[in-house]
């Protein structure tokens, strides 16, 4: 279990395993290359805080109407704001006080009031997804996990993609935060007690989460073993 350093802890209840770690994701900020270059406005960077994140999202916002770019997007999921809370690993989202969440909340909403991320109002109306928007290129960046590089990797090897992207690790906290904090999760997968194929299904199971051929396997669908 050495291999998993410690995140199998994450799947043990009373002592006993109830699945093994087979992926890990971690949320990041993806972008548009070809429109920084465009634009010329620097990369994100790997040690920015939300609020340079955020000034990064008004550089990169430009035109009007159906032809305006947005420089960022969140998913209309509470997610994207507790992420910015707890990333600096002094606040707890399950707790009695939520007071620490009030100056990101009016981070959030101000880049919202701006116009420089896409509003909720028009995500949910259109009913559009963060992936779409940035092939559609609608958006400069985007807020999400590392699952995303095997969508984007799928739609450049069927339908392809106008412009090179890239990945900058998550903005973090300007509140005791640091460089390469970040809200991570570990995917699991476990075992139908009622299968019929017991033995077949810990044979598949032992591949993809403990062999380094298995391990690659994942990694060539864009995810991370």
């Amino acid at each position: 279990m050495a291999q998993y350093k410690g995140a199998d802890d994450e799947l043990r209840y009373e002592g006993n395993y109830y699945a093994l770690p087979y992926m890990m994701n971690i949320y990041c900020i993806f972008y548009n290359k070809t429109m920084f270059d465009k634009v010329g406005v620097p990369y994100p960077s790997d040690d920015m805080t939300w609020e340079e994140y955020a000034d990064l999202c008004e550089k990169m916002t430009f035109g009007e109407g159906a032809e305006k770019v947005y420089g960022g997007f969140f998913n209309t999921t509470s997610t994207a704001l507790t992420n910015m809370a707890i990333c600096n690993g002094k606040n707890e989202f399950i707790t009695d006080d939520y007071s620490y969440l009030k100056p990101y909340y009016e981070l959030f909403l101000d880049m919202h009031k701006k116009g420089i991320v896409m509003d909720y109002s028009t995500i949910k109306t259109n009913s559009l997804v963060f992936t779409q928007c940035f092939y559609k290129q609608q958006i400069a960046t985007f807020y999400q996990g590392t699952w995303s590089i095997g969508y984007i990797v799928q739609q450049a090897k069927t339908k392809g993609l106008d412009f090179e992207w890239g990945i900058a690790a998550s903005p973090h906290s300007s509140d005791g935060g640091a460089p390469g904090d970040v809200i991570g999760q570990v995917h699991p997968i476990c075992i139908n007690s009622k299968s019929k194929l017991l033995d077949e299904a810990f044979d598949y199971l032992s591949f993809v989460c403990a062999t380094e051929e298995g391990a690659q396997v994942v990694a060539d669908t864009g995810c991370i073993p």
